[in-house]
């Protein structure tokens, strides 16, 4: 599997958090939503200039920055089929 950063994730494809960085106020505020390492993570669409990008996220669409999203590291998962 491929480790890379959340905001290199193409859209549709799916990633386990690895890493959520070290800005505190982010993963604060990721936890406070439930998400955490081990979660599963999914780019859902983009905005209209690229930034933030929507993610699917324990049930809930969240979105980040490209900046905010380049620090979480994720592991992207492969489908078979």
């Amino acid at each position: 599997m491929e480790k890379k950063c959340l905001s290199e994730l193409p859209l549709g494809k799916t990633g386990r958090i690895l890493s959520l960085g070290n800005d505190e106020v982010l993963c604060r505020r990721l936890r406070s939503l439930g998400v955490g390492e081990e979660s599963r993570i999914r780019p859902a669409f983009t905005s209209p200039f690229g930034d933030p990008i929507a993610y699917e996220v324990q049930g809930i669409v969240i979105a980040l920055r490209r900046q905010d999203s380049g620090q979480i590291v994720v592991e992207e998962e492969f489908s078979w089929g």
